[in-house]
């Protein structure tokens, strides 16, 4: 459990990077010009990247948690 509560920090980071890099994606970017709204951006193009990328990491550090406890 102690794990799980202090595990999170870095799976934040690295989906925090990955958001931040993917809002100026060139898709993105193109779907702002064509007048998509900002939640539409998100919810189209940035979140299901990002979830993508945090189950491989949340996966990643929960099979890290295993083997160390």
């Amino acid at each position: 459990l102690m794990l799980g509560a202090t595990g999170w920090m870095a799976t934040s980071r690295l989906v925090r990077t990955d958001v931040r890099t993917l809002k100026h994606a060139p898709w993105v970017q193109a779907a702002r010009v064509m007048g998509m709204s900002e939640p539409r951006i998100w919810r189209v193009h940035i979140v299901p990247v990002a979830i993508g990328q945090a189950s491989v990491a949340a996966s990643l550090a929960a099979a890290q948690a295993l083997m160390l406890d």
